[in-house]
């Protein structure tokens, strides 16, 4: 939802700067940002990656919007830009937007707006969020005839059984 203030603009005239800190890698055609700070990870699609690759606190909204529609071929205005902030800000990744929510646009009604092109949804802001796996999570399992010494050393339906061949005794069967 984009945020909107009866009476005054609440959207930004320029994009707001991105947060200190970030990792920020690029993946295929996606950009992976890693927030250490709180162990979380953010997946943008094009859309997204691009805005976010302006956030620098002196872009105008409106140079945006232009090399969205340069980049993917499509008329953008204004309004895809305030929805990925929005979207941005949210997952925490940009400094706050100014201006409280009143009233929201739904990503629905950007659709709408954007007319002929409003059925290509897939060139609308998405910003992906998880948790970043703990170490011991993340790592991978004994596979079958390797080494164990309980059955959480083995991989998902395999046991650890013994006596065998290994130092410890066991096997992941």
């Amino acid at each position: 939802m984009i945020p909107r203030t009866p009476g005054r603009n609440a959207e930004p005239d320029v994009l707001p700067r991105r947060k200190e800190g970030l990792i920020v890698e690029e993946v295929e055609n996606e950009t992976i940002v890693y927030d250490p700070k709180v162990d979380r990870m953010h997946c943008l699609n094009p859309t997204a990656a691009l805005v976010f690759r302006h956030c620098d606190g002196a872009t105008p909204v409106d140079q945006v919007s232009k090399r969205l529609s340069q980049r993917l071929g499509v008329p953008m205005d204004a309004t895809v830009v305030n929805l990925t902030l929005h979207r941005l800000s949210r997952a925490r990744l940009i400094e706050p937007l100014p201006g409280a929510p009143v009233n929201a646009i739904s990503r629905r009604e950007v659709a709408k707006a954007l007319g002929p092109t409003g059925g290509l949804s897939v060139l609308l802001p998405a910003v992906i969020s998880v948790i970043a796996p703990t170490a011991a999570s993340a790592a991978t399992c004994v596979p079958i005839g390797g080494c164990c010494t309980v059955k959480g050393d083995c991989c998902p339906g395999l046991n650890c059984t013994g006596p065998l061949s290994c130092s410890t005794g066991k096997q992941c069967r």
